[in-house]
């Protein structure tokens, strides 16, 4: 399940064990990390200038995309 922000962006996601994990946006609303509750980072991500991940780990079953 998902918690959207302003602007229908994911800003909490319940994780598959019952935790909350925080999505961390940029300006353009791409994300740039994703915390647990204790603002522990677990991914980060980057992006090329077009957009494309450059940097961050397979989000795997048990972080689907919205």
């Amino acid at each position: 399940a998902y918690i959207y922000g302003p602007g229908g962006m994911p800003v909490e996601q319940l994780g598959p064990n019952g935790s909350v994990l925080y999505y961390l946006l940029d300006r353009q609303g791409s994300t740039i990390a994703l915390t647990d509750e204790s603002g522990h980072v677990l991914a980060r991500y980057a992006y090329s200038a077009y957009g494309s991940l450059t940097c961050g780990p397979d989000p795997g079953p048990g972080l689907p995309q919205p």
